[in-house]
């Protein structure tokens, strides 16, 4: 019997330290029970309309779905849960795969990585936007309200990785659209299966050039590119905003309007009053906020 109690004592100590449990429940309540401490890394998961996500710190990486997504797939840059905002960073390894009623799939600039297969056999895909994709797009790229704003001469924002053969098995896929100068550093074959002659993979303007060189971006044949317009929520409103390192300028806002800046989690970092004249507001440089000029939002990007 002393034999069996450490034979159980030394599996135990054995899984803790090699096992990782995924909770739907609070994190921390697990954290004090005796025996779940022994786990050296426990994830807390949540679900938010029809996707799961995983928490890490102050982001989340998506990792299922309750029901297989259909027609169009909007990735937004946060998600709330228990009154709290977490950036969304990435999608797990074949979280996708074999959605075959999934058609249009885009992601925002806080995602950083797509996962190895993640999108792999999508078999009815026609679109791909990834990176600070707009709702809607016409001739000229415009954003909608739930967008992000591209300001000033920055449309680029986040390097995104994609894992092998995340879009490998979309024979439909015939329409690629990057905002990235720079592009994603792929895995490999993440696009077999798909015609490279027919699909158009359409990039920034004055970036075309940048999409020649690297694999299997360069086996791309109909490249265009597109310029980026923003379109106000409030279109009678004169306030324009826009960047300059790691300040926020707001212009032609009339003098007793409000202006308030939130941190993507929600944290109200300045509120003041405009005097008319151009307010200049400094905060740290690789995040995103949210800027409310009266009735107005935006949503803008510092980069570092």
């Amino acid at each position: 019997m002393k034999k069996q109690n450490l034979f159980i004592k030394s599996l135990l100590v054995f899984i803790s330290l090699s096992v990782s449990i995924h909770l739907t429940t609070n994190a921390r309540v697990a954290r004090a029970v005796n025996e779940w401490t022994k786990f050296v890394d426990i994830v807390e998961t949540f679900t938010a309309g029809n996707l799961k996500y995983a928490i890490n710190a102050d982001s989340v990486s998506i990792i299922g779905y309750v029901k297989k997504p259909k027609g169009r797939l909007y990735i937004d840059e946060y998600v709330e849960y228990n009154g709290k905002f977490y950036t969304i960073t990435a999608i797990k390894d074949s979280e996708f795969k074999g959605c075959d009623s999934l058609e249009y799939a885009s992601t925002q600039w806080t995602l950083h990585s797509i996962g190895s297969n993640a999108f792999k056999n999508c078999s009815g895909l026609q679109g791909v936007c990834i990176g600070a994709c707009p709702i809607a797009t016409t001739a000229e790229v415009q954003y909608s309200r739930s967008s992000a704003m591209l300001i000033d001469d920055n449309p680029l924002l986040s390097l995104i990785f994609i894992g092998s053969h995340a879009f490998q098995g979309c024979y439909t896929l015939k329409d690629i659209t990057v905002f990235q100068k720079t592009p994603p550093i792929l895995g490999v074959d993440i696009f077999s299966d798909v015609d490279k002659s027919t699909c158009s993979l359409k990039v920034i303007k004055g970036y075309k050039s940048n999409y020649t060189v690297p694999d299997q971006w360069k086996d791309f044949t109909k490249v265009s590119e597109f310029s980026i317009s923003y379109v106000p929520e409030n279109e009678t409103s004169q306030a324009t905003i826009f960047t300059e390192r790691d300040v926020i300028v707001v212009k032609g806002a009339e003098a007793g309007t409000s202006i308030t800046v939130y941190s993507a989690s929600g944290i109200q970092n300045v509120t003041l009053t405009t005097n008319g004249d151009e307010q200049r507001i400094a905060l740290p440089a690789g995040a995103l906020y949210l800027v409310k000029v009266d009735e107005q939002a935006f949503k803008v990007a510092l980069l570092q």
